[in-house]
């Protein structure tokens, strides 16, 4: 069987679009580019689904550097008896 040949036309009517702008009012500016590039692929990273692999504390390191504050401190610390 063969199909009679018909013309179709299609029109379409543009969409009415408006701009508008909105006042957007909060306590605090938003700041957004203080964060560390680590910390900005990590939380890409996390809205993607993958894992970061969590990095090796080294207690010794943490260690001496509490030892240095500490000792800073007893050096700079005034003891005042009453």
């Amino acid at each position: 069987m063969k199909k009679p040949d018909t013309e179709a036309t299609v029109e379409i009517t543009p969409i009415a679009a408006e701009t508008i702008q909105v006042p957007i009012l909060g306590t605090t500016p938003i700041i957004v580019h203080r964060f560390s590039e680590k910390a900005k692929r990590q939380m890409l990273d996390a809205m993607q689904g993958r894992k970061t692999p969590k990095q090796n504390k080294d207690p010794e390191a943490e260690y001496e550097g509490f030892a240095e504050f500490a000792d800073m401190v007893r050096k700079h610390l005034v003891v005042v008896a009453a």
